[in-house]
């Protein structure tokens, strides 16, 4: 969600910084790789 508001205000502004780029894949891997990790717990959890 926030990476989606970064480029959209980016967009919105009409210069795209590296920047905006930048944080908005950072905050996309951040969340992707959070969610990897809650998904293998909730997997351990529903083996034990």
């Amino acid at each position: 969600m926030i990476s989606t508001l970064i480029l959209l205000y980016a967009l919105d502004t009409g210069q795209i910084p590296t920047g905006c780029y930048i944080a908005a894949w950072v905050l996309a891997i951040i969340r992707t790789v959070a969610r990897l990790i809650k998904t293998v717990a909730d997997i351990a959890d529903y083996k034990d």
